[in-house]
């Protein structure tokens, strides 16, 4: 059916399917799994647009070149064929549905799927590679598999593996969960090189009186006995106090304690 549509209603049909998917997707991640839609592909609190911005244009300008070049090694490969009103479909299918298209496969992949095998393996390479073979097979039935041969499936499974390993090493899914006792809900963090941060609510008993404020945890490993973990309380947004503490284990730990708290 497509083949005999104008290739860009074909391209619209196809790409449809992703903007349906995108609400659910949010659904999934904020109502089934309580968390922050952020949390899908960031272990930051916000959106941090600079990156956006910074991707863009480097990926922008490596592409441009590239075109470029091969304009210049092969120029009989190009034809010019420029129609205003087919253009200008295309421009608009362009820049409002693909880059939906582009979003929910790495939504999907490079945060979802990599996060839930990452608490089903325990590991950073397993994820990785899981993802980008499925992904990879997923485009067994692209088009451009029946005109240029099945080896073309090697390259979306490499380009699997270069985006989750950017992935893993913007610290872009390292997204973690946890509860407590005392925790009301569930707590949630990320790590950031040697820190891990952590945010959740506890109700402190103060007076009789019940106060629920939220913690933000700091947690810095200094070496591989020691962590320092400085915890902000907060309430409506305003800091009412700092708790600051330190891990000691092993050799050191043994050199300084035991401690008598009751005699403090």
């Amino acid at each position: 059916l497509l083949s005999i549509l104008p290739s860009n209603i074909s391209l619209f049909l196809i790409l449809l399917p992703f903007v349906a998917t995108l609400p659910f997707v949010y659904l999934v991640v904020t109502r089934v799994h309580n968390q922050s839609f952020t949390s899908l592909f960031s272990s930051r609190k916000k959106v941090d647009y600079g990156r956006i911005v910074f991707s863009f244009i480097l990926w922008g300008g490596i592409s441009a070149v590239m075109v470029f070049t091969d304009y210049i090694l092969s120029p009989e490969d190009y034809e010019w064929n420029f129609k205003p009103l087919p253009f200008l479909i295309l421009f608009l299918i362009s820049i409002v549905m693909i880059p939906i298209q582009t979003s929910v496969e790495e939504l999907i992949f490079r945060g979802y799927l990599m996060q839930g095998f990452g608490k089903l393996f325990k590991n950073r390479w397993l994820p990785l590679l899981f993802t980008s073979v499925i992904f990879g097979m997923l485009h067994l039935w692209n088009p451009e598999i029946d005109k240029l041969g099945i080896h073309l499936i090697w390259y979306y499974i490499g380009t699997g593996l270069f985006l989750g390993i950017i992935t893993l090493l913007d610290d872009g899914i390292e997204y973690y969960r946890g509860s407590a006792g005392d925790v009301i809900g569930t707590a949630e963090g990320g790590a950031s090189g040697s820190a891990f941060f952590w945010q959740y609510d506890v109700e402190l008993n103060i007076s009789e009186n019940n106060l629920r404020v939220k913690f933000s945890d700091w947690i810095y490993q200094m070496d591989d006995y020691i962590a320092i973990n400085k915890a902000t309380v907060s309430k409506f947004g305003i800091e009412i106090g700092v708790v600051t503490i330190v891990f000691v284990r092993g050799a050191p730990a043994s050199l300084i304690g035991p401690f008598n708290l009751s005699e403090w």
